[in-house]
């Protein structure tokens, strides 16, 4: 069977701006991506118990993305009252070494993923110190998990793969 979707670039454009006593003092990056092929934009309501968010695996299938095609994935909270905590796992990762963050009100959370090799070798985590060098080999980020501070928050989730 023959596909009749085209692949695209996306476009994706960081900006702030704020002027201080007359000056810009704002700044702008741009990154482009070619060979999109699969974009899902969608919104969760996230509860005070912690649950899934997004699932990275060697192939996508029911809600898994393939680790290896993600190359921009972006987490917002639409909330305009309550944060929450994104929580990530790595393939080397244990229940006593995940890494946490808080999403406050209207902040988005730029998963860091590369332009070769999605979320394959992208984060490491453990329960001392780690030994950062130049050379250390980083584990997959295989999925995100959230939790809502109080009541319920809705997040609104951007991933872009090839």
């Amino acid at each position: 069977m023959t596909s009749t979707i085209s692949a695209a670039t996306l476009s994706v454009t960081v900006s702030e701006s704020i002027l201080i006593n007359g000056y810009e003092r704002g700044s702008s990056n741009s990154l482009t991506m070619g060979s999109i092929l699969n974009v899902d934009m969608r919104t969760h309501t996230i509860s005070t118990t912690e649950e899934d968010l997004l699932k990275f695996g060697t192939t996508a299938s029911g809600g898994q993305y393939a680790k290896g095609s993600v190359r921009y994935c972006r987490i917002t909270n639409k909330d305009d009252t309550n944060h929450c905590i994104l929580v990530m796992k790595n393939t080397g990762n244990s229940s006593t070494n995940e890494i946490a963050v808080s999403l406050d009100t209207g902040q988005s959370f730029l998963v860091p993923v590369t332009n070769a090799g999605g979320t394959d070798a992208t984060l490491q985590s453990a329960q001392t110190a780690l030994s950062v060098a130049g050379g250390m080999t980083l584990d997959d980020l295989i999925s995100i998990t959230a939790v809502a501070s109080t009541g319920t928050v809705m997040l609104e989730v951007f991933i872009a793969s090839v």
